[in-house]
């Protein structure tokens, strides 16, 4: 039944897109303040934060498809960091016509100096309970899946579109989830977006494993 409000207010839908633009405004600001006083752009300090969760470097390529960033921009944020020794160029132990770019011992002293998160944001998180924080992450995870899907976001390494991923296989409703590549359980809260040993499941098992998770509804929140 339509109330008096919903003459007076926005489809609840419009809301929650303008309270994520608002997020999404904060982090940048946030990325441009933190990467000012080191002298980088804030495209190079995420190239930095993205070379650190991997000691064994990215392919160019690959830099470019998780910032979802075009060649030449690639380009143009990696010469500097090569050029000031933050980053250094080595061979792809996989194929020895490709290069790697890993992150050197100045470029890791340089990005500990910058924040990863606003510390605001963090405490703001800190303030939902672990119940909150466990529905919101899962909710965050299947925007991004559906972002992905419609080629609106690079296709990221996510726990739910891995082969290794068996949702809801165990009755206990902390740890329902299984993950085959090293036999354990696990929880909504574990899921990871970004799994350096992710295996990208066939499209068919990958729509067929989502939509068992979907299936299954989070825990209802504590009243």
């Amino acid at each position: 039944m339509e109330t008096l409000f919903d003459t007076m207010t926005a489809p609840l839908g419009n809301s929650v897109a303008t309270g994520l633009s608002r997020l999404a405004l904060a982090l940048k600001t946030n990325a441009s303040q933190a990467a000012q006083p080191l002298g980088l752009s804030p495209t190079q300090t995420q190239v930095l934060a993205l070379l650190r969760t991997q000691p064994g470097g990215y392919r160019p390529s690959q830099l470019a498809q998780t910032l979802a960033l075009g060649a030449p921009a690639m380009s143009e944020a990696l010469q500097p960091l090569l050029t000031r020794a933050l980053a250094a160029q080595q061979p792809d132990p996989t194929d020895r016509r490709a290069k790697r770019i890993a992150i050197t011992d100045a470029g890791l002293a340089v990005i500990a100096q910058a924040a990863d998160w606003p510390e605001a944001l963090l405490d703001t998180v800190a303030d939902l309970s672990p119940e909150e924080q466990t529905v919101f992450y899962r909710v965050i995870l299947k925007m991004i899946r559906n972002l992905q899907s419609a080629g609106s976001v690079p296709v990221g390494r996510l726990c739910v579109t891995c082969t290794h991923f068996r949702p809801y296989v165990h009755e206990d409703t902390d740890t329902p989830h299984h993950c085959t590549l090293v036999d354990a359980a696990f929880g909504d809260r574990h899921l990871r977006l970004d799994c350096p040993e992710q295996q990208p499941a066939p499209p068919d098992l990958a729509e067929a494993t989502w939509q068992r998770f979907l299936a299954a509804p989070p825990s209802p929140l504590p009243v």
